[in-house]
C-alpha cells in the first residue's frame, strides 16, 4: 500500500514544580517510544497544585521552544505542583 501512514510519536508526561514558572522537558525515548521526527503538538491536560490561591486556580500556563527533543512549561507565576501534558505528532 503506497502512502500508509504510521500512527506517529506520542508522549504523556508530568512536570513537577517547586514554587517554579518554567521547567525545561526533555522527552524521554525508550524501545517502547520512538524519537519525535518533527516538533510534536502540546496540549497541557491537567493541573494538581497547592498553595496559597486554594491549588493555583488562577495559574496560566502555556509553553514554548518545543523541538524533537524537548520544551519548555511556563506558569504566569510561582507554582508548586504537578502539570500534565501531551505530546503527539500524525505520522
Amino acid at each position: 500500500m503506497a502512502g500508509s501512514k504510521s500512527r506517529g510519536a506520542i508522549e504523556e508526561g508530568t512536570a513537577t514544580f517547586s514554587n517554579e514558572s518554567e521547567k525545561i522537558i526533555n522527552f524521554q525515548t525508550s524501545a517502547q517510544t520512538q524519537k519525535f521526527p518533527f516538533p510534536p503538538s502540546v496540549k497541557v491536560i491537567s493541573i494538581d497544585g497547592t498553595g496559597q490561591d486554594a491549588g493555583n486556580a488562577n495559574i496560566h500556563v502555556s509553553f514554548t521552544n518545543v523541538t524533537i527533543n524537548g520544551m519548555t512549561i511556563l506558569t504566569s507565576a510561582p507554582f508548586t505542583g504537578t502539570i500534565r501534558y501531551l505530546c503527539s505528532t500524525n505520522g
